[in-house]
């Protein structure tokens, strides 16, 4: 499985991306005036108006709105999927934000929804969406596969996606005794991707055309 990671907001780059085998295309939602928006910036002041997104900062104004996840939905093409990334980081946020994407998508089949908190996934899955549980430290590596839950014991999620740095053999073993799917993110080295493949891995989520391109060769 390989994943087109943010979605670029162009029906012609989507297409290009699928034409070199992306099947999964992923977007961050967050809320924006009570609507589902695509960003990947997250607030550092109460008014959310600076924003960050890793080391980049931005001012968002009115003149800069975010797309609306309609607008990036539409240019997906058709048999593929949209990943929907939460990144809202309150509790009741996530929440809300779930919600509405239940509101907002009454066809739940081409969507997933993915987040690191089990609270969100399970409000995802009673709303009838597939989910993802991800995992971006070892904190919730061990979270995963902790003895505490019952050995062998299957996960409610569709499939883990996990920081590849996190990932190696051993690893690997311990998810794929949990869960049917683990996607590696986010891999824009051609040889680390082709790695975790021979490794095992079921899915790559990567920003580069080349990767997917390597991947499906």
């Amino acid at each position: 499985m390989l994943v087109a990671h943010r979605t670029p907001a162009s029906a012609a780059r989507c297409a290009r991306l699928a034409a070199a085998g992306a099947t999964m295309f992923e977007v961050d939602v967050q809320l924006r005036g009570g609507h589902v928006a695509v960003s990947h910036y997250l607030p550092l002041d109460p008014a959310g108006r600076l924003q960050r997104d890793n080391w980049r900062l931005r001012w968002h104004t009115r003149g800069r709105l975010d797309l609306a996840l309609v607008e990036v939905d539409s240019v997906v093409p058709p048999g593929c999927r949209v990943l929907l990334d939460v990144k809202e980081t309150l509790a009741a946020r996530r929440q809300e934000l779930v919600a509405a994407l239940a509101d907002a998508l009454p066809e739940r089949d081409r969507y997933v929804v993915c987040s690191p908190f089990p609270d969100d996934l399970q409000a995802a899955q009673a709303a009838g969406f597939a989910t993802w549980r991800t995992v971006r430290d070892r904190r919730e590596l061990a979270a995963v596969t902790s003895a505490v839950t019952i050995p062998g014991a299957a996960l409610a999620e569709e499939a883990v996606t996990v920081r590849h740095s996190l990932l190696d053999a051993a690893v690997l073993a311990a998810l794929t005794d949990r869960v049917r799917t683990v996607v590696a993110w986010t891999v824009n080295d051609t040889r680390r991707a082709q790695h975790l493949r021979r490794m095992g891995v079921g899915g790559v989520t990567t920003d580069r055309l080349s990767v997917l391109r390597a991947l499906t060769t």
